[in-house]
């Protein structure tokens, strides 16, 4: 006589079975991402529950139900153990990704399998249990002691934590990942709504019980995420960690080539939006790091620099072997750090050097040939004085070009000003009895407005800027020159101006006058190390002013600074 029972319920159970299978193979497949080995054992252990329950359940034969029973139990306590170990790992907590966090979590599933195992001889899982007709079926019927009771809650306790854990983890994940929260959430709603009336004895199904059964429908769920989320293809990174704080783009590629996510500054190098580029081919979404990566081995690293955008920034294109916990490859990681400033800065250290050699040359040339001079035993006396005069002027203009170098190197440094109250009545006439000397050789005129609005700076900076303006005035203004000096209140800003009788400025010269290097280029002016203006600007800029020239060719120049009025 047969002891099996089937009817058309067995079908969900085989169903769930099959499901699982597929489940844990398309895990087995993704086991390169971390987490997915787990999670490939977690839909082993829930085929494991269902295939023995149903081999269990549609038996009659007591001896048989006690084995698959104690099978079931692997399934039961293995989903709830692997499900909390693969949340630990898929979320990255790194707390809880250790064998002895994995140790203390076997503890309870553990000593409650060995008392499913020795229920024959104890009543701690079981108070009684056998056998009952119910219907055309012969059901297996007990009475749960407290070591059931402390196991289920044991197991309540992580499905639910780690329920919590997942969508703390995904919440701080890539939207991407924000899509698998609400069917995730479903199916943990599902497997408890479904447990919960069996275990209490209030089963609407009696006298199956349809927990098994849940699975399957968990299964259908988790197959949509993998075909339309990526779930256990895309790889779950510690977003916060990766994305925030960094002042570099950053994408990640999986091994086919997919772009998996870019933070805010990679958008901006690429001028694309997340939104259109995540799931796609790099070589759609980022052609040049394509390029460099089409025909390259994975574990290779490279670098390169690039230039993009529409206002062409130069970056630093790295690209690096992306590993998971075990040190396995699933993926690249692009990093893009603009080096544009930088390189600028190297632009202008190569000015620098050229410029400066070149101004520092000179005088000392004329030095050496001045002193060869003074070697000479039969010149005169007022070829001498004359000979020491030059050498005088040159050793005076080296020292203003050093001067002006040190500002500059001061100006660039500076991080903390501290700024004051400015008597510009006074810095203004100190700058003027610093070029007297210059003003009486040029014939100059200077007319200076008697009140000067209040700003907030630095005196001896803002004595250099009237100086250098004044200093371009008295060289570049008309014969004679003639220069005024005054200042307009604009809105809480002040304005202050000098305004010379120069032949003016091209557009394209006051577009480039503030350059550092960037020499005046008047017919017929005297040279210059072209520092003075630069530093201007940098000083302005320091005390979060501005700068800037209006000038029309033939009708003069009139150079001005802003800054903010003092606060009252």
């Amino acid at each position: 006589m047969s002891t099996w029972q089937f009817n058309n319920v067995a079908w969900l159970y085989l169903f769930t079975i099959i499901s699982s299978i597929v489940i844990a193979f398309r895990a087995w497949k993704a086991r390169d991402v971390q987490g997915g080995l787990l999670f490939m054992f977690l839909s082993i252990a829930t085929g494991i529950w269902s295939l023995s329950f149903l081999l269990g359940f549609f038996n009659t034969d007591l001896a048989w139900k006690l084995i698959m029973l104690r099978f079931e139990y692997v399934g039961i306590l293995g989903s709830g153990y692997f499900w909390v170990a693969f949340i630990a790992y898929y979320g990255n907590y790194h707390f809880l990704m250790n064998k002895k966090f994995l140790i203390l979590l076997g503890i309870v599933p553990v000593l409650a399998f060995y008392t499913v195992l020795t229920v024959d001889t104890n009543h701690i899982y079981y108070a009684s249990y056998g056998l009952a007709k119910k219907g055309d079926l012969i059901i297996f019927v007990k009475h749960y002691g407290v070591g059931f009771y402390i196991t289920m809650v044991y197991l309540y306790c992580l499905v639910i934590g780690g329920l919590l854990l997942y969508l703390n983890a995904v919440l701080q994940m890539p939207k991407q990942f924000h899509k698998q929260i609400i069917p995730i959430t479903i199916t943990v709603i599902i497997i408890i709504f479904t447990n919960i009336p069996y275990v209490f004895g209030n089963n609407p199904f009696a006298p199956y019980d349809f927990t098994p059964v849940s699975f399957g429908a968990v299964n259908i769920v988790i197959s949509f995420l993998m075909n339309r989320f990526g779930f256990l293809d895309i790889v779950p990174v510690a977003y916060n960690q990766v994305f925030h704080n960094v002042n570099s783009g950053i994408i990640i590629i999986d091994n086919r080539n997919r772009v998996l996510e870019l933070n805010s500054i990679a958008e901006q190098a690429l001028e694309k939006s997340s939104a259109n580029s995540i799931g796609k081919q790099i070589s759609d979404v980022f052609p040049q790091a394509y390029e460099l990566i089409k025909d390259s081995d994975s574990q290779k690293e490279m670098k390169e620099e690039i230039q993009l955008g529409k206002e062409i920034r130069t970056y630093s294109l790295s690209i690096s072997p992306f590993n998971d916990l075990s040190g396995k490859s699933v993926g690249r990681l692009i990093i893009l750090y603009d080096i544009t400033d930088l390189k600028n800065a190297l632009n202008d250290l190569n000015t620098y050097a050229h410029t400066v050699a070149h101004d520092l040359k000179s005088p000392v040339s004329v030095m050496l040939g001045f002193t060869e001079v003074l070697e000479d035993e039969e010149i005169t006396k007022e070829e001498k004085t004359e000979s020491i005069e030059v050498l005088r002027e040159s050793l005076t203009k080296m020292i203003k070009i050093i001067e002006s170098l040190l500002l500059l190197a001061e100006v660039r440094s500076e991080t903390d000003i501290n700024a004051a109250p400015l008597d510009m009545g006074t810095i203004i006439r100190n700058s003027v009895f610093r070029l007297r000397n210059e003003s009486m050789e040029k014939n100059a005129t200077i007319s200076v407005q008697d009140n000067w609005p209040c700003v907030m700076g630095q005196d001896l900076w803002i004595e250099e800027v009237w100086v250098n303006y004044l200093s371009n005035a008295i060289k570049y203004g008309g014969t004679p020159p003639q220069i005024k000096l005054g200042a307009d209140i604009i809105d809480g800003y002040a304005k202050f101006w000098i305004k010379d009788n120069g032949p003016g400025l091209s557009d394209g010269q006051q577009l480039q006058i503030f350059d550092e290097f960037n020499r005046l280029a008047y017919k017929g002016a005297a040279a210059g190390h072209g520092l003075g203006l630069s530093i201007v600007k940098r000083i302005i800029q320091k005390l979060n002013g501005e700068v800037g020239v209006e000038s029309i060719e033939g009708q003069g120049s009139k150079f001005y600074f802003i800054l903010p009025l003092q606060k009252k």
